[in-house]
């Protein structure tokens, strides 16, 4: 296939927000019966643990004891082991239960806005290491969402994908990161007039400040559609959220102390607990990546006079919320200068996992979140699964 049909053939199969195909959420191999599934991750240390059977975990739900119906061990897309209590040997007319399904779902999202070239050796590594045949992969940027269809994984060679994909991030990244410079270029030139006593400057340098504040694209109507899409996938769904920590230049002594600082703090848009629910209900696993290091500080904004501007993080309510969304989803929360070195290690700490379905003893589909709690018995390890399920 040559270079320009290559490339027509991969922009087809990357367009927009995907159209997600339907599929029920909880496994039902009786009828009437709700069998929950929770993907589980035990760690000693850094090690995952390989050798755990049926017997070492131990369910509750809301607090009571349910009891195991299955266990899993998957890496990556093979299932390793199955283990079922006390289940007879499979005949001819009681033949073995199906694997449960192993696609993955991959949803890789930027929430950045510097160009680095960790992000690019970060998506290489991606399509080169972790992607495999059926993998659906999702990749959201600043400024649009790209879907690599399942049907065209086969015809097209991943690093062509991971080029393209590339070359489409870095423009959205540098388009917004010219409006970034614009905002905070207006700033400095309304800093004199503001100085001199005007209020007309002084307004339109908090305008600007909070169109700094406001430039999220991670917002409340996106991550419950993510939530809605990833709810109706079978086999695992998985997260990894870029987001690069975020200063913003604050002009003048007025805005050093907290009290008038606070009233540009980011007020985040959406209910972080409500989402942590959302996510846990979809059973997908939200991997956050906190980007430590920060462009503004390059933007030119030293040229001043001391204690005439100040940097601003805006990032702390943002990371607060999404850790505790992905604790509540069972993945990781990594904090670093370096994308591609904390990308590494939630990708071999998502790998592998146990897939754990149980049927709960008192199911009432009463719209409740149900807390589920998953522990090993008698060890210390450190446990990761979803925090509950909605009972819809």
């Amino acid at each position: 296939m040559d270079a320009s049909k290559r490339q027509a053939l991969l922009w087809t199969a990357l367009y927009g927000v995907a159209i997600l195909a339907v599929f029920p959420q909880e496994l039902r191999h009786t009828t009437g019966v709700v069998n929950i599934e929770v993907p589980v991750r035990v760690f000693d240390a850094d090690r995952f643990v390989d050798d755990l059977t049926i017997g070492d975990f131990e369910v509750l739900e809301n607090g009571k004891p349910q009891k195991i119906l299955s266990l899993y061990l998957v890496r990556k897309t093979k299932v390793e082991r199955e283990e079922s209590p006390a289940e007879p040997a499979p005949t001819p007319a009681a033949p073995a239960k199906a694997a449960p399904e192993t696609v993955r779902n991959f949803v890789l999202i930027f929430e950045v806005h510097d160009p680095m070239p960790k992000i690019d050796q970060a998506i290489d590594y991606f399509f080169r290491e972790v992607f495999r045949r059926g993998d659906r992969v999702t990749i959201v940027g600043p400024r649009g969402s790209y879907h690599f269809r399942q049907e065209t994984s086969d015809r097209i060679r991943p690093a062509d994908v991971a080029r393209q994909i590339k070359g489409k991030l870095r423009k959205d990244i540098i388009a917004g990161s010219v409006e970034y410079r614009r905002l905070i270029q207006d700033i400095k030139d309304m800093e004199k007039l503001a100085d001199a006593g005007s209020d007309a400057a002084e307004r339109a340098i908090e305008n600007d400040i909070r169109q700094l504040r406001d430039r999220l694209t991670v917002t409340d109507q996106g991550i419950r559609q993510l939530a809605r899409q990833l709810k109706a996938q079978e086999g695992r769904k998985v997260v990894f959220l870029f987001y690069e920590k975020e200063e913003i230049p604050i002009p003048g002594p007025k805005y050093s102390d907290s009290a008038n600082r606070g009233e540009l703090d980011r007020p985040l848009d959406f209910d972080a607990k409500e989402i942590e629910k959302l996510f846990a209900d979809a059973s997908m696993t939200v991997n956050f990546i906190f980007l430590t290091n920060s462009s503004t500080g390059t933007m030119d904004i030293t040229d001043v006079r001391p204690g005439e501007r100040h940097l601003m993080d805006l990032s702390p309510s943002f990371y607060g919320a999404f850790r505790e969304i992905s604790r509540a989803s069972g993945g990781t929360t990594e904090a670093s200068a370096n994308a591609m070195a904390s990308f590494k290690k939630t990708v071999a700490a998502s790998e592998n996992y146990y897939l754990l379905y149980y049927s709960p003893a008192e199911y009432k589909a009463d719209g409740k979140f149900k807390e589920i709690e998953i522990r090993v018995k008698g060890k210390s390890y450190q446990v990761s699964h979803r925090a509950g399920y909605i009972a819809d």
